[in-house]
Parts: C-alpha cells; sequence; structure tokens
C-alpha cells in the first residue's frame, strides 16, 4: 500500500475495517474495498461540513462509512440473529416441538379449506385483530384440524413480531399449582402477550379448583383487551347452553366462562369432510412403515 493509504489508516483503519486489498482512488481520493470496489469513506461538500462541524475547524472533513461487502455483511448477521430470535420465541410459544411447524406456507391442502381461507385472513389482519381485540374460537370434531389452525395463526404472529403463547388449561392449571405463592404474577402473565392460544379447551376435569383457575385466566384476558383464540371438541349448542340433554348441559359457572368467550371470538366451524386429519396422519405412517420397514 502506498505512502498516502497508510497515513490515511493511522487514524481510520480501526473504525474503516481496512484490509491489504483496499487501495485508494485516484480520482477522488478515498479509500474503496478491494472486494466490491465501492468506497469505505465519504467526502463533506462544503455545506455538509459547515452543518455537522458546527463551526469546528478540528472537524475531519472525509469520514468513514462501509462499503457495500460490509453492509451486506451487517443485514445477512442481522437476519441470522433476527432468525433464531424468531426461534427463540417459538420454543417459548409452544409447549408441543410439533406445533412449530405448523405454517401457512407448509399448508398441504388438506383439511377445511373454507377455515383455512379464514385463518390466513385473520392472521394477515391481527394488527386489527389485537386493536379491536377480536378473537377466534375454532370448533368441530377430533382430529379436523382445529390446534393446525391456531398453531399457524400464531406462528405468522410470532413471524409479524407479536409475542403470543399456546398452551391449555391442563398446562395452566399445573402451572398454577407450581406458582401456588405467586399466583396474581402468575395468571396476570397470561393477559401480557398480544396472543393467547388455549387448545382443547373444555377437556380439562371438571372441579371447583380447575374452574376457578379457568375462569380466573379468562377475566384476566378479558381486562387485557387483547385477543384469544381457542380450540374446542364442544358443540356450539354445549357453548351456548341450547343443549337440551342434562348430560351435556353447562353448569352456571361453566356458562358464565362460555357467554364470556363467544363474546370475545368470532366462532368457526372446522369440519374434516374426508375424516379426521388425524386418521389421514395414521393412513400416512402405515403407507410409510411399509415402504421402510416392510409392515
Amino acid at each position: 500500500m502506498n505512502n498516502l493509504l497508510l497515513d490515511i489508516i493511522d487514524s481510520w483503519e480501526e473504525a474503516a475495517n481496512i484490509t491489504e486489498q483496499d487501495y485508494v482512488n485516484e480520482e477522488d481520493g478515498l479509500i474503496y474495498c478491494g472486494k466490491c470496489h465501492t468506497p469505505k469513506q465519504h467526502r463533506f461538500t462544503e455545506e455538509q461540513w459547515q452543518l455537522v462541524s458546527l463551526g469546528n475547524p478540528e472537524f475531519p472533513r472525509v469520514t468513514c462509512q462501509k462499503c457495500d461487502c460490509m453492509v451486506a455483511e451487517d443485514k445477512r448477521r442481522k437476519e441470522l440473529e433476527d432468525l433464531a430470535e424468531l426461534e427463540r420465541k417459538r420454543d417459548l410459544c409452544f409447549a408441543e416441538p410439533r406445533l412449530k411447524a405448523c405454517r401457512f406456507q407448509n399448508d398441504r391442502g388438506v383439511g377445511d379449506r373454507e377455515a383455512m381461507r379464514k385463518a390466513r385472513i385473520y392472521a394477515d389482519k391481527f394488527r386489527q385483530a389485537l386493536e379491536n381485540n377480536i378473537g377466534l374460537l375454532f370448533w368441530g370434531d377430533v382430529g379436523a384440524g382445529k390446534s393446525y389452525l391456531a398453531a399457524c395463526i400464531a406462528n405468522s404472529a410470532l413471524e409479524q413480531g407479536y409475542s403470543c403463547l399456546m398452551t391449555s388449561f391442563p398446562r395452566i392449571i399445573d402451572g398454577a399449582w407450581d406458582a401456588d405463592k405467586h399466583k396474581t404474577e402468575y395468571f396476570d402473565s397470561f393477559a401480557q402477550y398480544d396472543l393467547l392460544v388455549i387448545d382443547d379447551f373444555g377437556t380439562e376435569r371438571q372441579t371447583g379448583y380447575v374452574n376457578e383457575t379457568v375462569t380466573k385466566v379468562i377475566e384476566y384476558r378479558y381486562n387485557s383487551g387483547k385477543p384469544i383464540i381457542l380450540t374446542t371438541n364442544l358443540t356450539m349448542t354445549q357453548l351456548t347452553g341450547t343443549d337440551v340433554s342434562e348430560k351435556s348441559k353447562p353448569s352456571m359457572a361453566d356458562k358464565r366462562v362460555y357467554d364470556r368467550l363467544l363474546g370475545m371470538t368470532k366462532q368457526i366451524l372446522v369440519q374434516s369432510p374426508k375424516g379426521s386429519l388425524r386418521g389421514g396422519q395414521a393412513v400416512e405412517t402405515a403407507k410409510k412403515s411399509m415402504e421402510i420397514f416392510g409392515f
């Protein structure tokens, strides 16, 4: 490298990340990257210098800047950091690892297509859903794909930068036992997420303690003014209390919770015209087993 470049390096090497391949451009006298051939320095115009120097004659007229390949490297590093942070948030969001792979871009075209269409629209407009506190309640038969749709929305919300938790009442109840001395903080945590997803609502055991816990979580969430998504195998007649059978008739405590949830959510029936998705998965597993093991 020539003496001019060495003199410049003395004052700017650390900031400009000068390398052996870099050189001084003869036309403007600035240091250029030897790899991408874009400047690593910027020379202020007289007007710019007067503005930034504030009359200080010692202020440099040439400053460092990143060349194109340095900018590209920064962008690549930032993307990797963002991906790592997103994976960390997925780990915190989903108790079941399989749900992390439930994403709209992985949709295989099976299940209830109308329910999928609505789920996509909701995910795309989640900002409006959050602003207006509009949640969803996916209901239908076992294996229809309700959890899959809810997880797709949760993943989409995470990708958009929102905080999300997908859990179930049995897990919440277990956690409440562990947080016995800090119950207020524990229940308040469910109000902090931008989106709370509760899977398999209605499958928890019916006891006084369980009903109290469920009611608290729903009330905390309602008071937060943020949306909730639930999946349930309960029918709409069970949720609305219009089922005439004594076995399915909800208690007064359940009815209060159901009324609250129905007021917080848009209800979407998820149907599986070709049978349970779990049944379809079983067929797929059987085929793979035959291919790999011969039985």
